[in-house]
């Protein structure tokens, strides 16, 4: 019979990381907070929004989604409550875009765009080569690189054995 028992309140709530920085575009959590004592509802101030695609579970607290767009370091008092009072958990979310990490000749390139390589740039070489950056499950990802660099020395010899071979057929 548990007529005359009393709920503790919740205390101690906290997410495992109180830092959140997320790519927009992936599948993101911020995991379940911890808490001490039973909690019936989380929730967020009213008219305090997460970022786009992000949702809290009132169940659990987790905050979790793909978000949608880009947002700067923001931070949010979640709320644990039962019948007997409220603790609060402080945590704060940045929504960046995706990107891929400088490797090789190519530096570090946002999501959608692609980087260029003049190979001009290496001395005597010519030619270009391109490299897209996809957003993968995490953060973004390069694609095969597309084009070739070419040692200008070693293309005047190829030119030069075609001039002999064509003189020659002649």
């Amino acid at each position: 019979n548990t007529d005359h028992c009393e709920q503790k309140p919740p205390t101690n709530a906290r997410y495992l990381s109180s830092q959140n920085r997320f790519v927009m575009g992936t599948a993101v959590t911020t995991g379940v907070p911890s808490v001490r004592n039973i909690v019936d509802r989380w929730y967020i101030d009213t008219g305090v929004t997460l970022p786009a695609g992000l949702t809290l579970n009132s169940q659990t607290g987790e905050i979790s989604g793909i978000p949608t767009v880009t947002c700067d370091l923001t931070f949010f008092t979640i709320s644990a409550e039962n019948e007997s009072g409220t603790t609060q958990a402080m945590l704060s979310i940045e929504v960046r875009k995706g990107q891929c990490m400088a490797e090789g000749v190519f530096p570090v390139t946002y999501v959608g765009e692609t980087a260029v390589y003049e190979c001009s740039s290496q001395g005597s070489y010519v030619g270009t080569q391109k490299r897209g950056c996809i957003l993968g499950s995490e953060n973004g990802e390069w694609q095969n690189a597309s084009g070739f660099c070419v040692s200008v020395p070693i293309l005047i010899m190829i030119v030069l054995v075609v001039i002999m071979i064509i003189i020659v057929v002649i």
